[in-house]
This record gives structure tokens, sequence and C-alpha cells, in this order.
């Protein structure tokens, strides 16, 4: 999933630098990047997380306890950005298997902290902008 991001993220980029500088098309592309982006590196937290999850579930000394607590944080914080920018209009402009495979993908490592950050972020979002 991380590679169908970074290939629509360059083909993107390559776009805009070939449009000319005031373009109202130029506008809509730099969004569907800064979204690609954002998706790619939504991907790439939850990867890691997962294999961090691995890792603590496979050594189960103390020397990985730590492990464990930085999992959560980069689920709890990757789910956090995702639900911000379904607020703000994600699933609208990308299909919406993509958000529902980050949202699978979340889910599966630890369902209780990724709905958390989840509904933190979209409430946030609610908060701050209505």
């Amino acid at each position: 999933m991380i590679i169908l991001f970074n290939v629509i993220f360059r083909i993107l980029h390559m776009l805009m630098v070939l449009m000319p500088s005031q373009n109202a098309f130029k506008i809509w592309l730099r969004q569907m990047a800064e979204d690609v982006l954002l998706m790619e590196h939504v991907a790439a937290d939850i990867r890691l997380a997962g294999e961090l999850f691995r890792l603590k579930s496979r050594y189960s000394g103390g020397g990985i306890a730590s492990a464990e607590l930085i999992a959560e944080r980069i689920l709890h914080s990757a789910a956090y950005r995702l639900g911000r920018a379904i607020f703000h209009g994600l699933p609208s402009r990308w299909p919406v298997w993509m958000i529902h495979e980050l949202e699978r993908r979340g889910a599966f490592i630890e369902e209780a902290f990724w709905c958390e950050g989840r509904s933190y972020g979209y409430q946030d979002a609610c908060d701050y902008d209505c």
C-alpha cells in the first residue's frame, strides 16, 4: 500500500511541476498530493506499529517493554491524523476502498487504540473548525 501511495504521489508531483503556476487545476493537484502523502505516512506508521507489536509478542522479555508504548503512540497518532483528514473530506476526494484498507489494517493491529485515535482526530477537527 505504501508503494501505491508513493507512485500516486510521484505522478501528481510531476504533473504539478509541469503545470503553469496560477492554475486552478494545479491547486487541486497540490491538495491531492498532500492527501496521498498523508495516507502514505499513515500506512507507514501502521506498518511500523505492527512490527513493534510483533516484536513485543515475539520477545516477551523486559528489554522491549517500551516497544508496546511506542507502538500504541504511533498507532494512535496515525489514527488521529486519518480522523482529521476524514473530517476534512478525504473520502470525497479518494476512493473509499483506500481509506477502508487503511482503517482495516490499523484496527487489525490494536482496535481500541485505533478507534480512540480516529475518533479524537475527527472530534478535534470538528471542534476546531465548527
